[in-house]
């Protein structure tokens, strides 16, 4: 057989070298007139038999959006090389080309430790579901694929706008920093919540995308991602899979409503009121969540809403039947003075189930309020008519904090928190007097900064 010079090789075929079969060799080498010693034994050993690999888990009831425990067991022959990992998935694409090494990059490689580990999953969904495993030995040999079908629960926990995990808690997503939305403190082994080759722009990062989630369109117990490239005429919808995954499946484009309104009703010229015929001029997004109240039934959240902000003038777009409806209604005067806002959807945060809406001035960082009021029925918009006048909770620097958020209750005290997250890969944001520990996640830090809540609801009681 050819070889390097210098170097030398010898190629035997598979069926002289017995599985279990240990074996030795050794070289010297030669000048054709004098001859080497030998060098030492070298011995190696013959393993063809792949590992086994199984799947268990107790008689504990498992429930869609709680962990569960489940085992991963494997071995290998008592002449063989024994265990060297383990691949596990909960879906049914096979794993290919897959190696121990991929440990550093994905959490589903794992080391077995005297042959069996216990993971934990979480049921996205209720109804049947199933656990791979595969293990490799140290020759590299795969097992035959194991599997585990179980039976999970409806979830126990409520519905909950901002959750993307039934869970039933709001969740907070940013961009990491390879540009890939994640849950602050996630595992970055684990698949993001968004991938970085999935943005509506091909731009490789989320960074620079206006992203929201805040109810579905498609009568889900998880919010939808809905997301749009600024300049770019598309607005998306990413579907969830029901575990806070987004990029699994292709996005859909929702079309841009054709029919725009006052909110009294009157039919009115989209183009004479800066409403283009797509996504291209608008500025700003939010999932609203539903302005009949955010209260879920049966178990699936109400229909959300949007808001835009377009040529300075802020809209609200109602869903219908898995996408936006096809007209759109002008809750503020035809003027351009929503044009220096972002808009931030903290959910209900006035005593009644209306979502309320705050708003940073990208100026002076001042956010103000704005409730709903009026019936279910027939809401009253009359508060975002001018985004000065809400009443001030709080002022956070556009500078030091440039993206800020609210997904609801994070903490469990019963009031909507205001989070802030530094650029990816640039560290904590300049510390402020209202800043409390930490919450860390992946490169982009992530800070809560609550406002002044409760003085606030006491002094402006209803309004809020």
């Amino acid at each position: 057989m050819w070889a390097p010079p210098g170097e030398a090789r010898a190629d035997i075929p598979r069926g002289r070298l017995k599985d279990g079969g240990q074996y030795a060799w050794r070289a010297r080498t030669t000048d054709g007139k004098l001859t080497g010693p030998y060098t030492a034994w070298c011995y190696f050993r013959v393993d063809h038999t792949p590992p086994t690999a199984q799947v268990t888990t107790d008689a504990t009831p498992k429930k869609a959006g709680e962990d569960a425990v489940f085992t991963l067991r494997g071995s290998d022959a008592d002449t063989g090389s024994g265990i060297a990992c383990a691949r596990w998935r909960t879906s049914e694409t096979p794993s290919v080309g897959w190696r121990c090494s991929d440990e550093a990059t994905d959490a589903h490689v794992v080391r077995l430790t005297d042959g069996a580990l216990d993971i934990r999953v979480k049921p996205s969904t209720w109804g049947s579901q199933s656990v791979y495993l595969e293990t490799m030995d140290n020759a590299g040999n795969l097992s035959q694929p194991a599997r585990l079908d179980y039976y999970a629960q409806p979830a126990t926990a409520p519905a909950a706008f901002g959750d993307i995990d039934a869970d039933g808690k709001p969740d907070v997503l940013v961009p990491d920093a390879d540009g890939s939305l994640r849950k602050p403190g996630s595992d970055p082994r684990e698949t993001p919540g968004a991938d970085r080759s999935a943005t509506p722009d091909g731009s490789d990062s989320w960074a620079g995308i206006q992203y929201t989630h805040r109810g579905t369109l498609g009568s889900l117990p998880v919010d939808d991602l809905l997301a749009h490239a600024p300049g770019g005429p598309g607005l998306y919808r990413y579907r969830n899979d029901g575990a806070g995954r987004f990029t699994e499946q292709a996005p859909i484009g929702l079309s841009k409503p054709a029919t725009c309104r006052y909110t009294a009703g009157e039919v009115i010229d989209c183009v004479q009121h800066g409403f283009g015929s797509d996504w291209s001029r608008v500025t700003r997004i939010a999932a609203y969540g539903s302005t009949r109240g955010d209260t879920a039934v049966g178990g699936i959240l109400p229909n959300t809403s949007v808001l835009s902000v377009e040529n300075g003038r802020l809209w609200l777009t109602h869903r219908q039947g898995g996408r936006l409806a096809r007209e759109s209604t002008l809750v503020s005067p035809d003027d351009d003075r929503w044009a220096g806002y972002e808009l931030l959807t903290p959910g209900p945060a006035q005593g009644t189930a209306f979502p309320t809406l705050w708003a940073r001035s990208t100026a002076d960082g001042a956010i103000r309020a704005f409730s709903v009021t009026g019936t279910a029925d027939a809401p009253d918009f009359s508060a975002f008519a001018d985004p000065t006048a809400g009443p001030v909770l709080t002022t956070i620097s556009v500078a030091e904090h440039p993206r800020i958020g609210s997904d609801g209750d994070l903490t469990g005290d019963g009031l909507p928190d205001l989070w802030s997250a530094g650029a990816p890969g640039t560290g904590p944001p300049a510390p402020t007097s209202r800043r409390r520990p930490a919450l860390r996640g992946n490169s982009s830090h992530l800070s809560r900064l609550p406002p002044d809540l409760a003085q606030y609801r006491q002094s402006a009681g209803s309004r809020m």
